[in-house]
């Protein structure tokens, strides 16, 4: 099983759209979901369900920040959309090619920094920090959620209940292996 958040609906087609990272590795190398995405053909099927919880972003705030890596882009492009029309703030997506850029669907004061250099948590600290509360909206990979977690709690002093924040995989490590990470991560931090 993967997890994956649908980019698209189309109920009057009967289709969905999921966005997958291809990471530049071997076929023969490649885990369960990479290989499903390099192989698929039309008319190959697969079993979903879902859908899973999803965080919601706190909406009671002055200002959003929004982080992800191309990992989340799915998963912010969702959430962005749903901010208050005269939303403001910052969206920093880390990509891996200014080609993997996508269209948002975010209010006119969200500024967009569309990131292709390994400086995630740098470039979001370096944002001016705007007036008012916050709201925190953060997922990407386990050291950048790390740090950027550090960040906005400690550094920022941003309260919990503003903040969600969550390490979408771990480099160098299965997605089985990044939930018990994950899991003991969290168990630290309670």
């Amino acid at each position: 099983m993967r997890t994956y958040t649908i980019r698209r609906f189309m109920p009057s087609q009967h289709q969905i759209e999921v966005d997958m990272v291809r990471h530049q590795i071997e076929q023969a190398d490649c885990g369960f979901a990479a290989r499903l995405a390099l192989n698929a053909q039309v008319g190959d099927t697969i079993n979903i369900a879902g859908p899973g919880t999803i965080a919601p972003i706190n909406r009671d705030a002055d200002w959003f920040f929004m982080v992800a890596d191309m990992t989340a882009l799915p998963a912010l492009s969702a959430k962005i959309k749903t901010l208050p029309r005269d939303a403001k703030g910052y969206a920093v997506i880390q990509l891996d090619t200014a080609e993997d850029a996508q269209p948002l669907d975010a209010p006119a004061g969200m500024e967009i920094i569309w990131l292709t250099t390994p400086t995630l948590a740098e470039t979001v600290k370096a944002q001016p920090w705007l007036a008012g509360q916050v709201s925190v909206w953060c997922a990407c990979e386990f050291e950048s959620m790390r740090a950027l977690r550090q960040y906005f709690r400690n550094d920022r002093d941003v309260e919990r209940e503003f903040i969600y924040i969550s390490s979408y995989w771990k480099n160098g490590v299965t997605e089985e292996g990044h939930k018990v990470i994950k899991r003991e991560d969290a168990e630290r931090q309670c």
